[in-house]
């Protein structure tokens, strides 16, 4: 699957050198990245394993079915889908890294 965007509108036209080409709307990923955070320490033991950290990794585009769910979680956090990504929450921290130089946040 290629980038699609999301609710944040089209990439914006630019200097691609740059590394411009996408906006992440922040009030929208502040309150999904509040609320992931919220769901996982109120239901850390129950539902996440007692996972001190949660590592999500975006594979690169692919019709396997199995990675919809780490491709959902990029568009829902993010507005975009990111193939090659990886995503790691610790208990007061986050990184995301990518490996596409196309897939640089402004």
């Amino acid at each position: 699957m290629a980038e699609k965007p999301i609710a944040n509108g089209p990439p914006r036209k630019g200097n691609a050198g740059r590394g411009s080409e996408y906006t992440i709307d922040l009030n929208t990923f502040s309150q999904h990245l509040q609320a992931l955070y919220t769901h996982w320490h109120q239901n850390k033991d129950e539902l996440w394993g007692s996972a001190n950290v949660l590592a999500i990794a975006t594979p690169p585009p692919s019709e396997d079915l199995r990675y919809l769910k780490s491709s959902s979680l990029n568009i829902w956090l993010l507005g975009y889908e990111f193939p090659e990504m990886v995503m790691v929450f610790g208990s007061q921290e986050y990184s995301f890294s990518m490996q596409s130089k196309e897939s640089i946040l402004a």
